[in-house]
């Protein structure tokens, strides 16, 4: 089943993103998905039953580091790195209304 991009699904997907496009990006954000699902359909016409598996070589034992408890760090210590803090956590820009803390 070909999945249909118009411009109601990328109203759909940007209401469940919880963003706001302007119309350019809109247009845009059609033409990219439109893109991506082409692609995807040829990935999924080819032919891959005689394809052998990917295989990865284990990981070694030996390679590992070994696992040594340590006393956690202070939470002063990790604070001081932050360039805002905020009741004893780090203090960043809110990214869904792109306002400040």
């Amino acid at each position: 089943m070909k999945m249909i991009v118009d411009a109601q699904l990328v109203k759909r997907l940007e209401n469940l993103s919880k963003i706001e496009l302007s119309q350019k990006e809109r247009a845009l954000m059609e033409t990219d998905l439109e893109k991506i699902l082409s692609f995807m359909d040829k990935l999924d016409s080819l032919d891959t039953d005689s394809a052998e598996p990917a295989r990865r070589s284990p990981v070694k034992l030996e390679d590992l580091r070994d696992d040594i408890a340590e006393s956690p760090a202070l939470r002063e210590d990790i604070l001081s790195n932050a360039p805002r803090q905020s009741e004893g956590c780090f203090a960043v820009p809110k990214t869904v209304d792109g306002g400040e803390v």
